[in-house]
């Protein structure tokens, strides 16, 4: 026994004199051989396993042609240029690809079209919001029929009922109290209210954090409104419009850094109502070979009754500037076009960036979208005023932001120093929207350095305001738009102040409300083209007073020549109504109201020889004297 013990620790003793000494021990050790072979290759294999799963991929991006019968395999492609980083890629090594599970969405592309039901009506409707082309509708703090005032203070949705005398508060809702949102969750600041056709019900629109929701709520008793559907959206909320009582949504959207493909989830726009996710279809999704990110621009189309999808598109680009016309919907996209050039010293480069936009067209004919085509132009419209549509030409005004500096090379290298020239200036353009190329434009018309503070198309005329605001001082533009290959203009050349917002009062009449020479004076000037050139017919000041820029704030009645709206100064403030007979603008009404936190929430009409006025926390009605 103990020779026995002695040998299995001689691991160097020849291999005869331990068999001779233990018969045994030659089955044991050929089994500890077998061990060890099985260790090693357990040790080998794991080693090539842990290789395998945990060695960093290369940085090459998932190879998507296995997709390539998918109707989205040509967007997946566009989206992970866009969005996918080969240094970053989703998946850092083969554990994480194979063994984190994705689940993968539903096959619910798009919504199935649907019928608004015929109601009855029990009310009138009244517009009260002054929109931009007749019959389509703009979204709004204020809505009323001939019984009711609806008023969204700013989140709790108020209800009055209204004589030519006075009005009476019947019912309030609490937005975030009745649908159970958390106040911090949404931008109050943007929420609007649509009411139906039939005056039945109200539609909310709530913009969200990376989403937009609607919610409804039925007003048909006005001394009970009850909460309704909800419906989401992906993306954060840029406009909306009511067309032929169907609710129309423009929200943008983001893809993530690295998306997984084919999770329809993290590349495509998704809406969800009732329950269900619905994807937008890839022929209702357009981009170009400029997309520089992966954003979407998504437009929807809902029935307020249901708040279900009726049909659906949308543009691979960041279009933050967004016009509904009676037939399209226009959206522009922003993009920078970068050129270089030899200087005129030797070692100099000059490069160049200028602000472009491309604008796409979306046909909303018949509640049905079709994408029309897209151009490419220079600069920038201002907001949905820069864009207009008549008899199949498209009308816009930009605003142009070019840089250029110049890099000098020496022998070392190159210098860090350089010359910087930035050029801003402004441009209108007529474009067939049937060949979508430019058939007439008037391109650097503003002086070096001004912006474009207003625009508003009516008729053949085209209005452009645009101001040094540093200085406070403006020309502003006639442009006789009736032959678009051949467009005239005229201005007034320089004057003090400038208008933030144009307002066409009919006979050859402009009004413009804004700045006068100070930031802290409100002007509203009234212009004609007379003999070739523009002149100021009459004007209205208040001083040291600040108020509110926008435009849906105000007070707007063409046939009357009405207009009013809030300013506050030191002491509190008051709604001043104005009245521009022809010939002279003059004060009519000024109604003191309790200091105004936020004026842009500012809403108020006139009913008969009453003035109604609906301010945060506030509610005031007077007597006017026209």
């Amino acid at each position: 026994m103990k020779n026995k013990d002695i040998f299995r620790e001689l691991g160097g003793v020849d291999e005869k004199f331990i068999l001779e000494a233990d018969p045994t021990a030659a089955r044991k050790s050929t089994w500890r051989k077998k061990l060890a072979v099985m260790a090693a290759c357990i040790s080998i294999f794991a080693v090539f396993l842990s290789l395998w799963l945990f060695m960093p991929f290369s940085g090459e991006l998932e190879d998507l042609s296995k997709y390539s019968d998918s109707e989205y395999y040509a967007l997946m492609l566009k989206v992970q240029q866009l969005a996918s980083r080969p240094d970053n890629y989703r998946f850092k090594n083969n554990f994480e690809k194979y063994f984190f599970v994705h689940e993968q969405s539903g096959e619910n592309d798009v919504a199935t079209v649907g019928t608004l039901s015929e109601a009855t009506p029990a009310d009138k409707y009244a517009e009260v919001t002054d929109n931009q082309f007749e019959g389509i509708i703009e979204g709004d703090l204020f809505k009323r029929s001939e019984k009711s005032i609806f008023y969204l203070d700013p989140l709790t949705l108020t209800l009055y009922s209204y004589s030519t005398e006075s009005a009476e508060l019947l019912d309030t809702v609490n937005i975030p109290e009745e649908f159970g949102f958390p106040i911090k969750s949404i931008d109050h600041n943007n929420s609007i209210i649509y009411l139906s056709p039939d005056c039945k019900s109200i539609t909310v629109i709530l913009p969200k954090y990376q989403f937009t929701e609607a919610v409804s709520i039925d007003v048909s008793d006005p001394a009970d409104m009850k909460k309704g559907n909800t419906f989401q959206i992906s993306g954060g909320f840029m406009t909306s419009r009511m067309i032929d009582g169907k609710l129309l949504t423009v929200t943008g959207w983001g893809v993530g850094t690295n998306p997984d493909f084919p999770e329809k989830g993290e590349y495509l726009p998704q809406f969800t109502s009732g329950g269900k996710t619905q994807y937008l279809a890839a022929d209702a999704i357009s981009f170009t070979d400029d997309a520089w990110r992966a954003f979407y621009t998504v437009v929807a189309l809902i029935d307020p009754a249901t708040l279900e999808v009726i049909d659906s598109a949308a543009v691979l680009d960041y279009a933050g500037r967004v016009t509904v016309s009676e037939n399209n919907i226009f959206l522009c996209g922003v993009l920078h076009e970068r050129s270089e050039r030899a200087g005129e010293n030797e070692g100099e480069t000059v490069f160049n960036i200028t602000q472009k936009s491309t604008v796409y067209a979306i046909s909303h004919a018949g509640g049905k979208f079709e994408h029309l085509g897209n151009i490419k132009i220079d600069g920038l419209p201002t907001d949905q005023y820069a864009l207009d549509e008549r008899d199949g030409v498209l009308r816009i005004v930009t605003e142009t932001q070019e840089t250029e500096y110049i890099r000098i090379e020496i022998a070392e290298g190159y210098m860090g120093a350089q010359t910087t020239v930035d050029i801003q200036s402004a441009n209108l353009y007529c474009i067939d929207l049937e060949t979508f190329e430019i058939i007439g434009s008037v391109k650097a018309f503003s002086p070096h350095g001004e912006d474009v503070t207003a625009v508003r198309f009516e008729g053949d005329y085209g209005y452009v305001c645009t101001a040094e605001k540093v200085y406070n001082r403006d020309p502003v533009y006639f442009f006789d738009l009736s032959d678009p290959a051949n467009i005239t203009y005229s201005d007034t050349g320089v004057i003090d102040g400038y208008s933030t917002s144009l307002v066409d009062m009919g006979g050859g009449k402009l009004l413009g409300i804004g700045y006068g020479d100070s930031d802290q004076t409100l002007k509203v000037e009234v212009y004609e083209e007379k003999d070739d050139r523009v002149v100021s017919v009459c004007a209205f000041e208040l001083n040291y007073v600040e108020f509110s820029e926008d435009y849906k704030s105000y007070y707007i009645n063409r046939a009357e020549g009405l207009v009013g709206l809030t300013v506050s100064h030191l002491y509190g403030s008051e709604y001043v109504l104005l009245k521009f007979d022809g010939e002279v603008i003059k004060q009519i009404e000024s109604v003191a109201v309790p200091l105004v936190e936020n004026v842009d929430y500012t809403r108020s009409t006139v009913i008969g020889d009453t003035l109604f006025i609906f301010a945060e926390n506030d509610f005031k009605t007077a007597k006017i004297d026209q």
